[in-house]
């Protein structure tokens, strides 16, 4: 929350007074005090208008004391737009205004408490927020035909004010959320009538997206030689097996699977019958066996 403008509107004595409050920012508020020093108890305040949409009443004190009024806008129109104030009879009206920006647009106040005290050179006025960094509004208003001035006291920053009507705030974050109050005095003893509200901050939403995708593959194949061998008697031939494995994409959920094919070792072996006899010399030795395939030596 933070302060967005304050004006001072002045006086009048009639049934209206009119005076020029400017709004900017996002997430606004509008804050008008209005005090009505008389010394009978009437109720004079019809409504108040910014812009001419219509305000709410939070609070007020009737008057005998000096009527105090607060009212509230949220979202009030942006740029330059007439406070209007109206009363049911011809009587001295005082106004100040203030807005904040940051502020939560619906549920507002969310607390609001007023009080009056006669003689007195000092009043605060407690509220108990519900929202962590709520800030503080108050108003302060004086008994009629007194000469003493308001001052903001403790936890209070005066915006405006003028004899008989003052606005102001905490400027600051009341947190945690408790019991908080705002203070105003009077130069000497009269009579004081404080109003204050709590205003919540505006919340904010944060979300936060994160995606992860990771992929890998293996291929491994392996393939042994193919070794024939021939011999006179045997024929041999051996296949060693081919096996292949393949594993399988993963990502923020793994899978996985793998596939083995295996061919065994064959071996076939085969005895071949040959024709064949001996050759012998003069004296009865071998020499040679004579086989179709040729000779050989013993």
């Amino acid at each position: 929350i933070a302060l967005d403008a304050s004006t001072n509107g002045g006086n009048t004595t009639g049934v209206s007074l009119t005076f020029a409050h400017t709004c900017s920012g996002s997430d606004r508020i509008l804050h008008v005090v209005v005090g009505t020093p008389t010394n009978d108890n009437t109720d004079y305040v019809t409504g108040v208008t910014y812009g001419g949409a219509a305000m709410t009443r939070v609070d007020f004190r009737s008057p005998g004391l000096g009527g105090l009024y607060l009212y509230e806008l949220v979202n009030p129109a942006g740029g330059t737009n007439n406070v209007v104030i109206s009363t049911s009879s011809s009587v001295p009206i005082y106004g100040v205004s203030s807005s904040h920006t940051g502020v939560r647009q619906t549920s507002q106040p969310e607390a609001s408490n007023i009080d009056a005290t006669d003689p007195n050179t000092t009043l605060t006025v407690n509220v108990t927020t519900v929202a962590d960094g709520s800030w503080l509004i108050s108003g302060a208003s004086k008994q009629t035909g007194s000469s003493v001035s308001l001052s903001a006291g403790t936890n209070t920053v005066q915006r405006q004010g003028n004899p008989f009507a003052a606005i102001g705030d905490s400027n600051a974050a009341q947190t945690p959320p408790g019991s908080y109050g705002q203070t105003w005095n009077l130069t000497g003893s009269s009579g004081i009538a404080v109003v204050v509200a709590s205003i919540a901050p505006q919340t904010t939403t944060s979300t936060s997206t994160s995606s992860s995708t990771s992929t890998s593959s293996s291929t491994s194949t392996s393939t042994s030689i193919t070794t024939t061998s021939t011999s006179m008697t045997t024929t041999s031939t051996s296949t060693t097996s081919t096996s292949s494995s393949t594993t399988s994409t993963s990502s923020s959920t793994s899978t996985s699977s793998s596939t083995s094919s295996s061919t065994s070792t064959t071996s076939t072996s085969t005895t071949l019958t040959l024709p064949y006899h001996f050759l012998v010399d003069d004296e009865g030795n071998q020499t040679s066996l004579k086989v179709d395939h040729g000779d050989f030596e013993k």
